[in-house]
């Protein structure tokens, strides 16, 4: 078993300190519309940092038959594998090297955020499915 994919540490630091902002804006908020402002806050952050912990540390495994093993206990071969994508996340015109892989196969689409280095990842992903595809197409010649 191999790691291919480990979860970004240290993201939650920021949300969670957005949420601390919110819970600030509706204790000290004076009119109406910063204590929305801070729930909202609140809300969205709370909603990310679950999101974020429900992501096993290490996100993606390849196992000695080049299987994938994505979270909540999905197994992908990789000749099943149609697409695979990345998305960095970014904010504000930066873009940071974490975010989100797409992997999508003839019945279904998986999406794993909270990415570290998300592109290298999906070339990984990548050169794994078009080994395994070409392996196959070697047996028959």
């Amino acid at each position: 078993m191999s790691v291919v994919a480990r979860r970004k540490e240290l993201i939650w630091l920021m949300y969670f300190a957005v949420a601390v902002f919110g819970v600030v804006m509706i204790f000290i908020g004076n009119e109406i519309s910063q204590k929305i402002i801070g729930g909202v806050l609140l809300i969205v952050s709370a909603v990310i940092l679950i999101q974020y912990f429900m992501i096993p540390p290490i996100a993606i495994i390849r196992d000695e038959r080049n299987r994938l093993h994505l979270p909540k206990g999905i197994t992908l071969d990789p000749k099943d594998i149609v697409d695979v994508s990345y998305r960095r996340a970014s904010a504000k015109g930066v873009q940071y090297k974490w975010g989100s892989i797409v992997i999508i196969t003839a019945t279904a689409k998986y999406k794993c955020r909270y990415i570290a280095d998300c592109e290298h990842v999906s070339k990984i992903i990548t050169d794994i499915v078009y080994k395994s595809k070409s392996a196959d197409i070697n047996i028959f010649q």
